[in-house]
């Protein structure tokens, strides 16, 4: 309990992401016995690591949650030496930056079954993603109220930190179906403010499940290989890159402390200077003589 208060006292740190963190490491020093600092050495932890039955990249979560646990005791005397130093953590390379190309995302809004209202709600959720940058359970959680007509954003609260809160630009590909959504929103009654833009999709750890499903199905059938919703999220951070955007324009719209990880991530896909300055010519014509209403939210 200490230690978890101490986790939210830290930037950053969510309370999802602190329940995981417990969980985790619960989970390294059950033993069926009552843990003992005495316990945490580098040869004990190795044996943890090894009884787990998850995979090599599915231990990252698990050394993350341990190294905190181990920092906490360290800051509060109860350790003297990092018990972790000269672990020896499974090696292992993830970096896998899966976006979809235009005809990719043309096929796989074809092919989206839409015979219930679930499947109809699920397939223009999976578009939203790929048209935002939005994780799948931040779009299942947005309403009418943050979406700014004048503008064509989104607010998008975010999952994991105070970053990630952040108005994004719906892609202009996307945005005539947002307007047919809440054209037919207003025709069932389901456009009032409060209301959620895929209302017919539960939110949270059921809703997920159910539209993963149906993207992994729906790919399948249109022979589109390894592409995970969440891959959304490259798939707009790509494409605004080719089109000339700004790192730092990328960097906000993704909802990233700095541009640090776009470049490291995206980094192959940055244009010319030029191209950068066309696309700051098109935002600005294309901004000249709108007006933002006021905005609903505070990022």
């Amino acid at each position: 309990e200490l230690w978890a208060g101490w986790c939210s006292g830290q930037r950053g740190v969510s309370a999802p992401v602190i329940t995981q963190q417990r969980q985790r490491v619960f989970t390294l020093l059950n033993r069926k016995k009552p843990f003992r600092v005495s316990d945490l050495t580098p040869a004990a932890v190795q044996d943890w690591l090894r009884e787990l039955p998850v995979g090599k990249t599915s231990l990252l979560p698990y050394s993350i949650a341990l190294r905190s646990f181990v920092r906490y005791l360290r800051e509060r005397g109860v350790l003297s030496s990092d018990p972790l130093a000269g672990i020896e953590w499974p090696s292992y390379q993830y970096n896998r930056t899966r976006f979809a190309t235009a005809e990719e995302l043309a096929l796989l809004n074809k092919s989206f079954p839409r015979k219930t209202e679930r499947q109809r709600a699920a397939a223009v959720c999976v578009m939203f993603c790929h048209a935002t940058g939005a994780e799948l359970n931040t779009a299942l959680g947005v309403t009418w109220a943050d979406v700014n007509f004048d503008t064509r954003e989104v607010y998008l609260a975010g999952t994991k930190n105070a970053y990630r809160k952040r108005w994004a630009r719906v892609a202009n590909w996307y945005w005539p179906v947002l307007e047919d959504l809440a054209k037919k929103a207003r025709g069932k009654g389901r456009g009032e403010e409060g209301r959620r833009l895929f209302e017919p999709l539960a939110p949270g750890k059921k809703g997920r499940g159910l539209v993963s499903d149906l993207n992994r199905e729906t790919c399948a059938a249109a022979g589109i290989q390894d592409l995970h919703v969440h891959d959304g999220r490259h798939t707009f951070a790509v494409r605004l890159l080719q089109a000339g955007a700004p790192v730092e324009v990328v960097s906000h719209q993704l909802g990233h402390k700095d541009a640090k990880m776009v470049l490291e991530i995206y980094g192959k896909w940055i244009v010319s200077a030029h191209e950068r300055e066309e696309w700051e010519r098109r935002a600005d014509a294309r901004w000249k003589g709108v007006e933002e209403g006021p905005r609903r939210r505070v990022a």
